[in-house]
């Protein structure tokens, strides 16, 4: 599957996913079970997923939605530049694509 991407045909996410399982020789439909750690991450995971549309919730009540909206993409875009922001090349990929 390919898709034109910039100007250039490129593979899509997808297959290349595949094409590195295939290499690896992990199967998508590996059979896996999951640990106790594993199980308390996806847990924390629906809590802070959960506690999110909770606290949207309670948040717009006192606040104007855009606000919350500005406010929510504004924290994420520093903790995205704080995280990746360090990696070298960065910032020149994305001004390449």
């Amino acid at each position: 599957m390919t898709g034109l991407i910039s100007g250039g045909a490129r593979k899509a996410p997808v297959a290349s996913s595949l094409q590195h399982f295939k290499e690896t020789g992990m199967s998508h439909t590996a059979n896996r079970s999951m640990d106790l750690a594993t199980w308390g991450l996806l847990v924390l995971l629906g809590f802070i997923w959960g506690g999110s549309f909770f606290f949207g919730r309670v948040a717009v009540q006192h606040v104007p939605p855009m606000t919350l909206v500005l406010f929510r993409v504004g924290l994420a875009a520093i903790t995205l530049h704080l995280v990746f922001g360090r990696m070298p090349g960065f910032y020149q990929t994305l001004a390449s694509h």
